[in-house]
């Protein structure tokens, strides 16, 4: 599903655009992890390693210029 959101922001979009908007959907992902967090009360890990997984796959897809937070 990835492949195909990330084909069509290249037909449909500048690259410069393609960008900004690959890196928007970067971010919107690592702030779903981090917002979830792991442990009681906030404490523990903020990402857990499987949503660390999920985010390096998402992100090696996307390809973002940088990791946004």
């Amino acid at each position: 599903m990835l492949e195909e959101i990330n084909n069509l922001i290249q037909q449909k979009l500048s690259l410069s655009d393609a960008k900004q908007y690959r890196e928007f959907l970067a971010s919107i992902a690592e702030s779903v992890a981090e917002a979830a967090g792991e442990g009681a009360l906030g404490l523990g890990e903020k990402i857990s390693k499987k949503e660390e997984k999920a985010l390096n796959s998402i992100k090696s897809i996307l390809k973002p210029a940088k990791a946004a937070k």
